[in-house]
Order: C-alpha cells, then structure tokens, then sequence
C-alpha cells in the first residue's frame, strides 16, 4: 500500500496585516514566524499573483486591474460616446450595463466592475479575465496551480469565485476530514472589505479575526496538518518552512518551494 501523502493548508487571509497581528495573540503558538515586510507590490490585484508564481509584476503582466492599452481595449466603441455629458456617460445605469457587457459579452470574467469612468474606458484594458487561481488563470507565468495540476498532485482550491468566506471554512473543513486532496488552499477575501468599512471598530475587528483563528485553532489543529500557513501584506510565514511564500525571492526558489512543499522530484 502506497503512503498517503502528508496533508498541507495554506490560508491566505487579504488584510489581516502586520498593523493587525502586532501586539496581539494572534495564532502566536502555530505561526511563531512573524514581522513587518515592506512591498513594492501594492494593492492585491498585483501581490497575489506575484505570491501564487513566485514572478513579479512585470513578468505575471498582473498590476493594477485596469491598465493603460488604448490599441487593445475592449471598450473602445465607447469613444463614439464621448459627446454625451457625464451625467448620461457616468450615470450608474449606464456603468450597470457596462458591468453586464463586459461579464457577458467582452469576457472580463464573472467579477468585472466598471470602476474607471466610461469616458476613460476606452483607453484601458481589463487584466483579470480569467480566474487566477485556475491553472493558466496568470497569463504572463506559471502559478503553483499549474505545477500542482502538471504533476497530477491531488489538491483543493477555495476563493470568492465559488464561495462566500464561512462557505469556504465549512466547505474547506469538510474536505479535509474526508482527505479529498492532500493540498488545500484557501483564499480568505471577506476581512478586506470589512476593515474599510469598520477599521475604527476594534472590537468587531476582533470578533471577525477570532472567525479566523478558531478554525486553524480549534478545527485544524491537533495533527490535522502538517504544515500551516497564513499570510498577507507577507507578514505570516508557514509553520515548518519559514521560506513561506516570501516575496522576495524569484522564479527558481518558487520552483524550489513547490517542489519541497509538494514533494515534487526535482527538474520541473
């Protein structure tokens, strides 16, 4: 009988960062590695697909969500509409059916926004069609998504595509107790919004972080995993392999990770 393989969770929790975690008890027994990290990376839309590939910006192609690119902009018909006044062009129904357009005609993918006004729509280009946690999903590099799936390496992936963010714990809690996967990656988006909305609330901050920490406390914890991870703005590192997904290090040591992570052979 083959030896099952040894079971990994990475949780990926977007702005639960260092201004949070300093100073308070905050998974301090399991996730023990911990500090302050300075990025160039700024927003999400551009990190995490520099986490998930080990490649920066200028090679995953993924920075901002819009970007400057008058020639290939999917909303260049939009120009024949300039002549309308902003109350008609940057009306909300107006930005509504830009929304619907570029989800079901334009391919944007199922989460596009028409957040830039539509008078300058036409000089820009929308980065994430594809889900990003797909294999193929980043375009300009191979994510570790692609070498999972190359290898034929059983593994689960939850994020706001599919889940809301308590659908994904329960979801994600069940599939671990039946050993669907031996590698399980769950992107956590919900705290996000939250803090720009209650930041200056630090009791329901507390409560919604506390959501957190008992299901890797109490639900994972206990042999449940051999290695946990939870990071974002890069401050936490995995358990047993402080390398974590450091941002800081380039394509060959992300191809390093997977292979130490996932028990890749080497020469991928």
């Amino acid at each position: 009988m083959s030896q099952q393989p040894p079971l990994q969770i990475f949780v990926l929790v977007d702005a639960l960062g260092w201004r949070f975690v300093e100073g308070r008890e905050f998974l301090n027994d399991i996730l023990p590695y911990r500090s302050s990290m300075r990025t160039v990376l700024g927003f999400s839309s551009g990190a995490i697909p520099t986490i998930l590939t080990g490649a920066p910006p200028a090679v995953t192609g993924h920075w901002n969500l819009f970007y400057y690119d008058p020639k290939g902009s999917p909303f260049r018909w939009l120009k024949f509409a300039q002549f309308l006044p902003d109350v008609v062009l940057d009306h909300r129904v107006t930005r509504k059916i830009i929304k619907e357009l570029g989800r079901h005609v334009l391919g944007m993918g199922p989460l596009f926004e028409c957040s830039v006004s539509p008078r300058f729509l036409p000089w820009f280009n929308y980065v994430e069609k594809k889900n990003i946690y797909d294999p193929g999903g980043i375009t300009g590099s191979r994510s570790i998504f692609d070498q999972l799936t190359s290898k034929g390496i059983a593994h689960q992936v939850y994020s706001y595509h599919q889940l809301t963010d308590q659908q994904i714990l329960r979801q994600a809690l069940n599939d671990i107790q039946s050993r669907k996967a031996s590698f399980f990656f769950l992107y956590l988006s919900e705290m996000d919004m939250f803090l720009h909305m209650h930041c200056k609330e630090p009791d329901n901050v507390e409560k919604t972080a506390e959501v957190v920490r008992h299901f890797i406390k109490k639900d994972l914890q206990g042999g449940t995993a051999d290695r946990l991870g939870c990071d974002h703005d890069r401050d936490f590192r995995s358990r047993n392999d402080t390398r974590g997904a450091s941002l800081r290090r380039g394509p060959g040591d992300r191809e390093s990770w997977v292979k130490g992570s996932c028990g890749l052979p080497g020469g991928i």
